[in-house]
Order: C-alpha cells, then structure tokens, then sequence
C-alpha cells in the first residue's frame, strides 16, 4: 500500500514540475502580466522524447501496480 501511495505522489509531483518548467520556460505575453490565471498556463507545445518516454514509463508503472 505504501508503495502505490509513493508511486501516486511521485506522479503528481513529476507532473506539476513539468508543469511548472513549462510555464517558466514558456514565452511571455505581455497580456500574460494580468492576474489571469488561464493566461499564465503553459503554451500548448509538442512534447518532446523526454517527456514521452517518461508519461510512457509512468503510465506502464501504475498499470503495473494497478493504481
């Protein structure tokens, strides 16, 4: 059960970092400034090898665990 639980979060958290370098690395708008926070999301950018390889290792992970 620990295990599922710290696969889970290691999911999420692996998830929000991309998220978060995405939105960083991402360009800035000017309308972007505002308090918008649709406006600050991360652009819609093909994934790259990296990221596909880990959504893929990931998803094989839970499937594995059943979660």
């Amino acid at each position: 059960m620990r295990l599922v639980m710290i696969v889970q979060l290691c999911c999420y958290l692996i998830k929000r970092q991309q998220q978060a370098v995405d939105s960083y690395l991402g360009p800035r708008e000017p309308s972007a400034a505002g308090s918008d926070p649709a406006a600050l999301s991360a652009p819609d950018l093909p994934p790259s090898d990296l990221e596909v390889e880990l959504q893929q290792r990931l998803a094989q992970l839970l499937q594995t665990l059943r979660i």
